[in-house]
């Protein structure tokens, strides 16, 4: 079955006949990817369809060599490289229940939906390690359309449960940035907009996400005694060592800042006066968003 599983592209490394969290998630996306009951184990019907499964048609052939296509209807992603498919990950994404939760920075509660929107988005920013939230822990996340990221998470169930990020298994978050490069496209199916093929050329940027608030930095780094991982049929570039890397927010779109003061005309008194009324300027103002955007899971239980 676990060999199966691995010829058909499914993010299994363990073929030792050990029942695993690997093989869990395996069978969960193989489940999902073709219309089958999620429960992550296997009947006899589930392995006499690997056994004539062939991998899925791609969502969108014409969105590059390299991209990410998510399907949210089904809850899988899967992961092009050079035109062929390398991987299928189980995922989990955005409930669509409505949630508030208590901003620390501001002590109040904010409240938004649960949604993953559809359309065509790059990989913008990331960070390596974990990265606490508003909305909770993400592990290695990647952002694609502002504080959405794609990360690993403990919880990656058979149905959306997150609060609007792309939760993977996090035995494919540890592999899952080393081969995934920023500017990659993300084509997320199953929204209200339908993805399109987005322009051959890819920025680069690490910067934040556009509309985000100005935030610390973490260093980049690796959780103590980690190794990087290699996945199987997918070379790696070298790695570099980066500096600082900024803190992307979770704050969604519709938050604005002005980007200047707006001045107000100068005011002159009537002729029969002397006296003439200085300029006055308008301090600039930032608006107070009243949302929170989507992001990871709550924090999770000691």
């Amino acid at each position: 079955m676990q060999t199966l599983l691995q010829n058909l592209k499914y993010d299994i490394s363990d073929t030792g006949g050990s029942f695993g969290d690997q093989t869990y998630h395996a069978v969960m996306a193989f489940q999902k990817v073709n219309g089958l009951s999620r429960t992550g184990r296997v009947s006899d019907a589930a392995l006499a369809a690997m056994r004539t499964a062939v991998e899925p048609e791609p969502m969108l052939p014409s969105g590059g060599a390299d991209r990410i296509e998510i399907d949210l209807e089904k809850q899988y992603l899967a992961l092009y490289k050079e035109g062929a498919l390398v991987k299928l990950l189980s995922i989990s994404s955005g409930s669509g229940k409505d949630f508030c939760v208590l901003d620390p920075e501001t002590n109040k509660t904010a409240c938004d939906k649960a949604v993953t929107p559809g359309g065509s988005f790059r990989i913008r920013s990331r960070i390596i390690g974990w990265r606490e939230s508003k909305l909770g822990l993400l592990y290695n996340p990647l952002y694609f359309n502002g504080g959405i990221a794609i990360h690993g998470a403990p919880s990656v169930p058979g149905s959306p449960a997150s609060h609007g990020c792309v939760r993977i298994p996090m035995i494919s978050a540890d592999w899952f940035p080393d081969v995934v490069t920023n500017g990659t496209p993300v084509y997320v199916f199953g929204g209200e907009n339908r993805p399109a093929p987005l322009n051959a050329k890819a920025p680069t940027d690490t910067a934040p996400p556009a509309g985000a608030a100005p935030t610390s930095t973490v260093p980049l780094a690796t959780l103590p005694g980690s190794a990087p991982t290699t996945v199987p049929g997918i070379a790696t570039a070298s790695t570099t060592t980066l500096g600082a890397v900024p803190l992307p927010t979770t704050l969604g779109p519709g938050v604005t800042n002005p980007a200047a003061a707006t001045t107000s005309p100068v005011t002159t008194v009537p002729a029969a006066s002397t006296t003439t009324v200085a300029p006055t300027t308008v301090a600039p103002t930032t608006a107070v968003p009243t949302t929170l955007g989507s992001g990871a899971r709550l924090l999770p239980p000691a």
